[in-house]
C-alpha cells in the first residue's frame, strides 16, 4: 500500500498535534516541583488503603426464603379475581420485605437497647423475588457468620409477622407467609477482595498525588508566576 501524498495542510496538522503532545508531556515534567507534597499525599493514601485491605474482615452472607401462600377461595368468581390480582399483591408484598417497618422492627429484636437502626441492617440487605414468583429472597451480608444467620433469621421473622393477612383469610387475594428456608450454617466466608483493595490503593493514590501537584501549580504556581511577570 502506497503512503498518501503529503499536503501542507496535513504537515501543518501533524506538526500541530506533536506541538500539543510536547505541551502536555512538558506541564508533566514542570509539575515535579511539586513531587514532594505529591508523594506525600500519595503515600498517605496508599498506606491507609494497604491497612484497610489487610486489616478488612471477611464477609459472610446468609441466605433465607419465604414462600407467600395464596388464600383460600371459595367460588370461581373469587378465584379470577385471586388470579388477575396476585401479581400486584405479591409485588407489594416484596417491598414490604426491606420497608423501614420490618427492618426497625428486627433492629430491636437484635438490639432491644436501640442502637442498631432499620438502616444498618438495611446496608447488608438484598431482597429478591425471582420471575416475578410469590417467592421471596432475603440476603443479608455481614462480618461474621453468626452475626449474618442472626441478622436474616430477625427480618425473615418480622416480615411474616407484619405480613397483614394470614393463609386462611378470607376474600382469595390474600397472602399469607411462610419460611421455606433459613440458613442456620456453616457459611463460607465471601471471597476475598484484599487483592482488588490493593490496586485500587495503588491506582488512587497514584491519581490523587497527580491531581495534588496539579492543584498546587494552578494556585501557589499561578501566583509564583504573576509576581515574577
Amino acid at each position: 500500500m502506497t503512503e498518501a501524498p503529503r499536503t501542507p495542510a496535513t504537515t501543518l496538522q501533524t506538526m500541530y498535534e506533536d506541538d500539543k503532545a510536547l505541551d502536555v508531556i512538558g506541564y508533566i515534567i514542570s509539575l515535579k516541583r511539586y513531587l514532594v507534597p505529591a508523594v506525600v499525599v500519595a503515600a498517605l493514601v496508599l498506606v491507609l488503603g494497604t491497612v484497610f485491605a489487610l486489616t478488612r474482615p471477611d464477609s459472610y452472607v446468609a441466605n433465607a426464603t419465604v414462600g407467600l401462600v395464596p388464600g383460600a377461595v371459595s367460588s370461581e368468581a373469587e378465584a379470577t379475581q385471586q388470579a388477575a390480582m396476585l401479581p400486584m399483591v405479591a409485588r407489594s408484598y416484596s417491598q414490604l420485605a426491606n420497608s423501614p417497618m420490618v427492618l426497625n422492627d428486627a433492629a430491636k429484636t437484635l438490639d432491644p437497647s436501640g442502637e442498631l437502626s432499620g438502616t444498618e441492617l438495611d446496608a447488608g440487605l438484598t431482597v429478591g423475588w425471582p420471575n416475578n414468583s410469590l417467592v421471596i429472597t432475603f440476603a443479608v451480608k455481614a462480618d461474621s457468620e453468626q452475626e449474618a444467620i442472626d441478622r436474616v433469621t430477625a427480618i425473615v421473622n418480622s416480615f411474616v409477622d407484619l405480613v397483614p393477612a394470614s393463609t386462611g383469610s378470607e376474600g382469595g387475594v390474600a397472602l399469607g407467609a411462610n419460611v421455606i428456608y433459613l440458613q442456620e450454617g456453616p457459611i463460607q466466608p465471601e471471597p476475598s477482595t484484599t487483592l482488588e483493595l490493593l490496586a485500587v490503593s495503588v491506582v488512587g493514590a497514584v491519581a490523587l498525588g497527580f491531581l495534588v501537584a496539579v492543584a498546587l501549580d494552578l494556585t501557589v504556581g499561578r501566583r509564583q508566576r504573576k509576581r515574577a511577570s
